[in-house]
């Protein structure tokens, strides 16, 4: 293991597809890789989207500045702290596919 690497493989692979599956609304794969806390609060506005009708129709653009900030044993095993910096459009549309 070394940080440098940790991190290529988190800018390439584990906050892209985080982030992808916050922008498409996915939340089983949300599940996957966010404790139940963390999980919670990232599918509220989801949820609330879906129970309105609403569509998420929002791109990633760039993911960049990734630092590992700390580490730390918790209760449910070691945890992680990134920081990082990406670029979305964001948007939402009703059921007429307005913005």
């Amino acid at each position: 293991f070394t940080a440098q690497k940790f991190l290529k493989d988190c800018g390439n692979d584990i906050i892209p597809n985080i982030l992808e599956a916050m922008v498409r609304g996915d939340l089983e794969i949300l599940k996957d890789w966010c404790y139940e806390g963390v999980f919670n609060i990232l599918a509220t506005p989801i949820k609330q989207c879906k129970q309105l009708g609403y569509r998420l129709d929002s791109k990633i653009l760039d993911i960049e500045n990734i630092e590992l900030v700390m580490g730390k044993m918790m209760d449910q095993g070691p945890v992680l702290v990134l920081t990082f910096q990406s670029q979305q459009i964001m948007c939402v549309r009703d059921g007429k596919n307005n913005v």
